[in-house]
């Protein structure tokens, strides 16, 4: 993401820590992906996506752009 004239990188972007620490939560409960969004009324493909871009930018060591 582009801030001003700084390259950020995603996980810094309130979305993206509001994501991680969802992720975290859902792995640490032990539910599936499914039955944790089910129960907090969020949407399974987007915490699904949320988790695949955020491994993603870690193992690439690169910030994600928009």
């Amino acid at each position: 993401m582009i801030i001003g004239n700084e390259e950020v990188p995603m996980s810094s972007s309130p979305a993206a820590r509001r994501w991680s620490a969802l992720i975290s939560l859902q792995e640490s409960s032990g539910e599936t992906i499914r039955s944790f969004c089910k129960a907090r009324m969020l949407n399974p493909g987007t915490l699904s996506w949320w988790k695949w871009k955020l491994r993603r930018e870690k193992r690439l060591n690169r910030p994600f752009v928009e």
